[in-house]
């Protein structure tokens, strides 16, 4: 059985797929960003993000 980061990082070796997961990076970032500023758990986050 795969560990999340093992399964990932097979996937990752599609370089198409990694060109794709990269381009999120912004995106997750500035939400780990927001959770951290506001001290936010997962089940509040969705009514700031609207």
């Amino acid at each position: 059985m795969y560990s999340f980061e093992e399964y990932k990082n097979e996937l990752l070796q599609d370089p198409k797929l990694k060109k794709e997961w990269d381009a999120l990076d912004p995106e997750f970032n500035e939400i780990r960003r927001i959770i951290k500023a506001k001290d936010l758990t997962q089940s509040s986050l969705p009514k700031v993000l609207h």
